[in-house]
């Protein structure tokens, strides 16, 4: 499962705050019992100089069960040796504090022991927020819990402040992820399964649409479309200069563009709430011009919508793991577009650089709000905000209720705002350019962006072939048997776990998402294996309605 960070921690300059600070350790001591542990260049040690084992035993006894542990201060990696012992099970994270002490401590053979085995990550202050982000998954181990090895944080008491701040960006950062999963969940394997199904029964021509519409296109720039509210100023410079432009417009904005009577080359979608239907059901324009993208995770209502108009449609996959074990039985059929933190402008933007564009604009990427305007005109919202509105709650209420629904922040504009979500996407946003190396400027409401030596991955149509039938029942044969392996497992080996993530296969990974919904909704604290089963029996059900 692909996550995108909200961004938090990158905001914390780790380099500078480690920048300077005095070497961790710098030599052995053989402790009474005839233990070598390391010592600090205080001269003091994190364990005990008379019997460090016994006195990691006491720590232990007082430590709670939990599935994940987060331990700070690594040592000679006795603590460690003997938490594992007591929970075998469980998955420990343990930090130092940078590659020059664990360097040092690599000497002793216990560490090396420690590296190679799957329940234990070692890591550093420099690393801590990618590792705990990679290897914490809620739906798999629960709760986590952190321990604490005192003589170790006080000796970087001047770094603690640092790792509370990490370990809590982290953390807000992969609630932020297991709730999205938790409320969708259920939702996004039906999605998946339906979408499969209408793919197969379309005859999609839209390769071969689209390869044809990059020819003709070659000298373009590129226009992502979102629905800021400055789309408001700026849709003119579409409909002044329409030949200039090939037009990928996101879901929210299409209704807008028709309005205009701006007709998109390219249509994304990747949201699979029920609301993304409304982008598509005011209209039923001439489609046949018009290619339609939307993720296998997308709303199917929307998706059948569409499919009774066109066959101008394909799929891609955006790092869900059901898609993503989707995709790799039928590998040709799909597309994979990054969406960052979830937002169907990234997806967009990625499809553009996926098409070759070297020049792209972005048009309404405000991520805030514009006076009180939410979104652009002539979106889902206007229709529904008029048709409730009344003397009492307004047009105008409506659009305010839903502006201060969560604390805003003030920008330099002072008829801009923002929230934490918003300026999240921006950063999203912002750091998918930074990471690919792509430059840009923001100006006049719109972003500018080049991609160097830019190729596309459409130019040979050839190279890829829509779902067929005959796909989607070796796919869902594929599925039934894959999912009664499991089963047989299970059932066979009752004393069987699966407690991190290096004992799950690929389904029981394609399954997290729908876990974390399970396990949310369950509101009990059952094993990760009451859970997978469950997860395996619903599973079961929905591929029984696509049997022969």
């Amino acid at each position: 499962m692909e996550k995108q960070s909200n961004n938090q921690h990158n905001q914390i300059d780790i380099s500078s705050f480690l920048e300077g600070t005095p070497q961790l350790y710098s030599s052995l001591f053989t402790a009474k019992n005839g233990s070598v542990i390391p010592v600090f260049s205080s001269n003091r040690t994190m364990e005990s100089r008379y019997n460090p084992q016994s006195e990691a035993e006491r720590l232990v006894e007082v430590t709670p069960s939990s599935s994940f542990y987060i331990v700070l201060g690594i040592g000679g990696g006795i603590l460690i040796e003997k938490l594992l012992q007591k929970y075998p099970s469980s998955f420990f994270l343990c930090i130092e504090k940078d590659d020059d002490t664990l360097t040092f401590l690599h000497q002793f053979p216990l560490i090396t022991e420690l590296k190679n085995n799957p329940h234990v990550k070692l890591t550093t202050i420099q690393n801590l927020s990618s590792d705990f982000e990679a290897t914490y998954i809620p739906s798999l181990y629960g709760g986590l819990y952190v321990v604490e090895q005192k003589g170790w944080v006080q000796e970087v008491e001047y770094l603690y402040p640092l790792i509370q701040r990490i370990i809590k960006a982290s953390l807000n950062n992969i609630s932020a992820d297991f709730s999205v999963q938790t409320h969708f969940g259920k939702m996004w394997q039906k999605n998946i399964l339906n979408n499969l199904k209408t793919y197969s029964f379309i005859n999609s021509n839209a390769f071969n649409l689209l390869e044809a519409k990059l020819k003709n296109s070659k000298q373009k720039k590129a226009a992502i479309i979102a629905a800021g509210p400055s789309l408001d100023k700026t849709i003119s410079i579409l409909s002044n200069s329409r030949d200039e432009y090939f037009i990928i417009s996101t879901d929210t904005a299409y209704t807008s563009l028709l309005r205009n009577n701006l007709i998109p080359d390219v249509v994304v979608s990747i949201d699979g709430q029920n609301v993304s239907h409304s982008h598509f059901f005011k209209n039923n324009p001439d489609l046949s011009s018009t290619l339609f993208v939307f993720d296998l995770c997308a709303n199917h209502s929307a998706v059948n919508h569409i499919a009774n108009y066109t066959a101008n449609i394909l799929f891609s996959a955006s790092g869900h793991p059901f898609s993503e074990l989707i995709c790799s039985y039928a590998p040709q059929t799909f597309i994979h577009l990054f969406s960052g933190s979830g937002t169907v402008t990234i997806s967009a933007l990625d499809f553009a650089v996926k098409c070759g564009f070297s020049s792209i604009e972005v048009f309404g990427a405000d991520f805030s709000y514009y006076k009180t305007r939410t979104y652009t005109k002539g979106t889902y919202l206007d229709d529904l905000f008029s048709v409730n509105s009344s003397a009492l709650k307004t047009f105008e209420y409506n659009f305010l209720k839903l502006l201060y629904r969560t604390e805003l922040i003030q920008s330099d504009d002072d008829e801009r705002v923002s929230t934490t979500v918003l300026d999240s996407y921006r950063q999203s946003f912002e750091q998918y350019l930074l990471n690919n190396n792509y430059s840009f400027t923001r100006d006049n409401d719109r972003y500018f962006i080049t991609v160097n030596n830019n190729q596309s991955i459409f130019s040979q149509a050839s190279a890829y072939s829509p779902l067929t039938k005959s796909d989607f029942t070796e796919i869902i044969r594929k599925l039934q048997n894959q999912l009664k392996t499991n089963e047989n497992e299970l059932k066979n080996s009752p004393e069987m776990q699966k407690n991190t993530i290096f004992e799950l296969n690929n389904l029981d990974i394609s399954l997290l998402p729908l876990i974390s919904s399970l396990r949310f909704y369950d509101n009990k604290n059952s094993s990760f294996q009451v859970y997978l089963k469950k997860a395996y029996q619903l599973l079961s059900r929905n591929l029984s309605q696509y049997e022969k």
